[in-house]
């Protein structure tokens, strides 16, 4: 039998820090060997990382997704969702 769970992570980015984490995020869809994108035609052409990653929401799913831990063959990553809340953070 299945269960299905559901986890709400909610992360804090410093801003500073925003491009380096897309350029992580960059690399590994690279290492993982990208994606390619089927025209309205039926051409298929390889999706470049700055296409495939276009904003910090982008970056976060794609290192959600490839997470060791979705590895396993008893877990089943189904579904995932990002959405970025633009609050300004003070301590």
């Amino acid at each position: 039998m299945k269960k299905v769970y559901t986890i709400e992570i909610i992360l804090t980015i410093d801003t500073e820090h925003q491009q380096e984490f897309m350029a992580k995020a960059k690399r590994l869809y690279r290492k993982r060997g990208g994606a390619v994108h089927i025209s309205d035609d039926g051409a298929a052409r390889p999706l470049p990382p700055r296409e495939a990653i276009q904003d910090i929401d982008d970056a976060l799913m794609l290192i959600m997704d490839a997470h060791p831990a979705f590895d396993d063959d008893g877990i089943e990553l189904t579904s995932l969702s990002c959405d970025t809340d633009e609050t300004l953070w003070t301590a």
